[in-house]
């Protein structure tokens, strides 16, 4: 990984976890020693996962049950971001999230993609429920003078997860609600990026590098020696998540800083890599013109290979 750091950040929140009764494991589901943390199956089978529904403009202050299909592009300073979602072909809902946020002051920008689990009952609410939690928190900090980016992520996180455990005791859910979250803090060319389940970075530069690590149980198993990588993506448990938001006693969050040397920046949820190659994503972000392009093409071509989840993207860049 090119220009690039990554370590894992422990923190602890205590027992406010329950078991889930879904997933074609559901009574296996369990605490494991730390790290990793508990296994957490997503629902129903091995592309199920469900996730809050957003307005695409976040800053509501309360969590939705569904939004639309869309996608918005802003550009503030030299950065520019762009974000869509879409309910892909086989959802009746869109349980993913998606936030670009300008902070001006400081020239940051902020893009965030979640992507929740627990079914109808609280997995529709947990992603935006985070997405809220960190974009709060990140307002809060610097309104205090923190600037750190590190610090801002960590301690956003670790909101986040407050925020959808607080959610979870503050509701008689049948199945425990959480959400993945990956989450970028830009400072021009400079990223550092905040990891907690399976969604993904990728940056562009001339050539394509995932810049963060699954946190699944597959992957796992593929760094111990134990499965060949060409077998990972069709293994029944790819989707079976080490960490999640609102989910684990003790949360490791994968931080990552990375130069994105004039290239472009993605986040998306496994909705859109399990739908397409990283052939056809590194493809479309060196021929579109712009990231609004890359955004919408990288979507139409996920529909078009039969996106089973549901799809969602972040995209920045720096224009000169």
């Amino acid at each position: 990984m090119k220009n690039s750091f990554s370590r894992l950040i422990p923190w602890s929140l205590g027992d406010a976890l329950m078991t889930d009764d879904d997933g074609p494991d559901a009574g296996s589901r369990e605490r494991t020693a730390s790290p990793p943390p508990r296994i957490c199956l997503p629902d129903g089978g091995q592309d199920e996962k469900s996730t809050a529904d957003e307005s695409l403009d976040s800053a509501d202050a309360l969590p939705v049950d569904t939004h639309d299909n869309g996608s918005d592009s802003d550009q503030v300073g030299s950065g520019t971001t762009y974000k869509q979602t879409d309910i892909g072909g086989k959802r009746d809902t869109n349980e993913d999230s998606v936030l670009c946020r300008a902070f001006e002051e400081v020239g940051y920008h902020l893009i965030a993609v979640a992507d929740g689990m627990g079914g109808h009952e609280g997995g529709e609410i947990a992603s935006q429920t985070a997405l809220d939690a960190v974009e709060e928190s990140i307002t809060t900090a610097l309104s205090e003078s923190e600037t750190d980016r590190e610090h801002l992520l960590e301690d956003g996180t670790r909101r986040a997860h407050e925020a959808v455990v607080e959610m979870t005791e503050a509701n008689n859910f049948h199945r425990e609600p959480g959400t993945t979250l990956i989450t970028a803090l830009l400072d021009g060319d400079d990223a550092v990026i905040s990891n907690v389940g399976d969604s993904r970075a990728y940056v562009y530069d001339g050539s394509l590098s995932q810049v963060t690590t699954d946190q699944t149980q597959v992957q796992q198993l593929v760094e111990a020696g134990e499965l060949d990588p060409e077998d990972a993506e069709d293994h029944r448990y790819s989707h079976v998540l080490l960490q999640a938001i609102g989910t684990a006693d003790d949360l490791y969050v994968e931080i990552s800083e990375r130069s994105l040397a004039g290239g472009r920046l993605l986040l998306c949820s496994d909705g859109l890599t399990d739908a397409v190659s990283d052939d056809v994503i590194e493809e479309t972000l060196e021929t579109s013109s712009t990231i609004g392009d890359a955004g919408s093409t990288l979507i139409d071509r996920a529909l078009a290979a039969g996106a089973s989840d549901n799809v969602t993207l972040a995209l920045y860049e720096v224009v000169e």
